[in-house]
């Protein structure tokens, strides 16, 4: 049989191996066996791989001996109850719609209705980057190897090796697990944010609160859940409002370190949303956000592009121009020249635009370009 999915491939797994005597009958019925070994298949870029052999004897009727290898690879390291499998980010190497990994190779048409394997063959050599295991380090694997009719899917015959490996990437679970921190770190953010004016507006509590329903999984589901988030909120709004810093550098240093690019523009997103929530964005929580940005290690442009998207002018009371046209210090004088030409042209286009609120943002905005020009050109 084809395992449809993990929950039925771990079920196959419990009940072959709960049994010691029953697994060791039906290895000695099929008379196959399976052996891996772990080698550096690019010497150069030392990038594992493991070896899969198998040996013995294949029965096959009469109308399936044309056949199938298909391998699949399980974590037992916690034991077989709570296994779990290798993942795949190769779609041809993935189990139907799932990422589960699964390996097949065709192993072609059999000669006789036994056929016996005197000597070790290669059914397969998978490369480590193919995987993605739950978790880094030292791991117990599981591998079986099934022989499938090729006309109908049926196993034909099945073994498997134990084996461990030490994995050096961080793991699925790993990766969720980081995930999650940073998503709990963003919080912290969101309320530097917020009291970068010395406050924090009910309506600010509730983009984070709302936020953090929606994004955190420990937050998400029941009523017991979204009470302690209530708690964990007000313990640190009465923090704040008694003056408790909060460490900007080092919490956006552990998030760089946690989180992809991605997953950090989404946190410096939250901490827009935040800014925005009264309906005014102080020079004191737009100094903030360009602060968060840098820390976050996000790029210059992609922080002005976001802004521009997030933060209409007329909400932001910003005496600096610069902040909002996108001039930075570091920038030369034909670099300033370029970003507010590109700014112009920009702005421009929307001045007849149909929305009266885009025309009123493009005037604003025309205006603000128009005092740089003369600050930081002529």
């Amino acid at each position: 049989m084809q395992f449809k999915g993990f929950e039925q491939l771990k079920s196959w797994i419990w009940d072959k191996l709960k049994d010691t005597g029953l697994f060791e009958q039906h290895r000695q019925e099929n008379q196959l066996d399976c052996s891996v070994s772990l080698a550096a298949e690019d010497q150069q870029n030392q990038k594992d791989g493991f070896v899969v052999r198998i040996k013995g004897s294949i029965y096959a009727p009469k109308d399936r001996r044309h056949t199938v290898a298909q391998i699949v690879i399980t974590d037992v390291t916690n034991g077989i109850s709570k296994a779990k499998p290798a993942h795949s980010s190769l779609e041809r190497w993935q189990m139907n719609d799932s990422s589960v990994f699964c390996y097949s190779t065709e192993l072609g048409r059999l000669p006789k209705a036994v056929t016996k394997l005197s000597d070790w063959i290669t059914v397969a050599k998978i490369d480590a980057d193919w995987l993605t295991l739950p978790r880094r380090g030292k791991r117990d694997l599981l591998l079986v190897v099934s022989i499938l009719s090729g006309k109908s899917g049926e196993k034909i015959a099945s073994t498997y090796s134990n084996f461990i490996y030490e994995n050096p990437a961080a793991g699925y679970i790993d990766l969720q697990e980081n995930i999650e921190r940073a998503k709990i770190l963003a919080i912290t953010l969101a309320f530097a944010v917020a009291v970068a004016d010395n406050d924090i507006a009910d309506c600010e509590l509730e983009v984070i609160k709302s936020w953090a329903q929606t994004n955190i999984a420990a937050f998400s589901g029941s009523n017991r859940s979204k009470r302690r988030l209530e708690k964990a909120l007000s313990r640190t709004v009465s923090l704040l409002n008694r003056g408790q810093q909060i460490n900007i550098p080092g919490v956006c240093a552990k998030i760089t370190e946690l989180a992809a690019y991605q997953q950090r523009c989404d946190i410096l997103q939250l901490c827009m949303y935040v800014a925005k929530a009264t309906g005014t964005v102080t020079e004191g929580k737009f100094n903030t956000l360009g602060n968060i940005a840098d820390r976050l290690e996000i790029d210059k442009g992609q922080f002005f592009e976001m802004t521009e998207r997030f933060l209409p002018p007329d909400i932001c009371e910003v005496k600096d121009v610069s902040l909002l046209v996108g001039i930075t210090s570091d920038m030369s004088k034909d670099q300033a020249r370029e970003r507010i030409n590109k700014q112009y042209r920009k702005w421009s286009a929307r001045v007849t635009n149909f929305d009266p609120e885009i025309r009123q943002q493009a005037a604003l905005m025309l205006d603000y370009i128009a005092k740089a020009r003369n600050e930081y050109i002529e």
